[in-house]
């Protein structure tokens, strides 16, 4: 959620800023930074995606063994 909600808040400033700036003024560097900007927030945004799955996998099978074990202790399996 931090993640998120600094970092949406700083694009958000980001794009409204550029769509100001982009319809009266042409620069060039500028558009070429901002969609290196947009670039370097999706690569973020894709490695904190893969965490969140690694931590919903590493849940998933947490609760698997705490479901096996409670299993095997009331004599089920």
């Amino acid at each position: 959620r931090k993640f998120l909600n600094v970092y949406l808040d700083g694009v958000e400033r980001v794009i409204d800023g550029y769509a100001k700036t982009h319809a009266q003024v042409a620069a060039p560097q500028l558009d070429e930074r901002f969609r290196d900007a947009l670039s370097t927030v999706e690569a973020a945004f894709r490695e904190q995606q893969q965490v969140l799955l690694e931590r919903d996998v590493e849940d998933l099978d947490v609760q698997i063994e705490v479901l096996t074990t409670q299993l095997e202790r009331e004599g089920i399996v």
